[in-house]
């Protein structure tokens, strides 16, 4: 039996709706230590957009809210936190912090050496993430 998981999830569907139900719903029924990553298509604050309009408060409130209510915390990502960008290089440049891994307390217990990097993909408007366990060198990407 497994003694942790990491799950990669498409977090919205092809509608748009978003799976905040599902990653409560693993909350709930999970006692094991877990961490997802992937594109959230959401933001935790204001500070992690650059450009354009800015995101919209009440869906960053609700997302902070799930986040909270399944005991989840957002891993650091290394060096440069932005993950997805538009128009790269020019004046009106749009960049997000949109791929990300969250994970419970025990997850990181588990992993206290943990690193989240991001691979920053030149050509891509995501940038890929690693999750890296530096202890054993495994690593996880999305």
């Amino acid at each position: 039996m497994a003694s942790h998981r990491i799950l990669w999830l498409p977090w919205q569907t092809k509608k748009g709706e978003i799976l905040w139900d599902l990653i409560c719903s693993i909350a709930d029924q999970s006692a094991l230590p877990w961490c997802i990553f992937g594109d959230s298509n959401d933001l935790l604050s204001s500070d992690e957009k650059i450009g354009n309009r800015d995101h919209p408060n009440w869906l960053i409130q609700d997302f902070c809210e799930v986040i909270s209510d399944c005991n989840l915390h957002d891993l650091p990502i290394e060096d440069y936190t932005y993950t997805w960008a538009r128009r790269k290089g020019k004046a009106n440049a749009i960049k997000k912090k949109l791929n990300r891994a969250l994970a419970t307390c025990d997850w990181m217990d588990l992993f206290p050496n943990f690193k989240l990097i991001n691979a920053m993909a030149s050509k891509l408007d995501h940038s890929p993430i690693l999750l890296l366990d530096a202890n054993s060198r495994r690593f996880f990407r999305k």
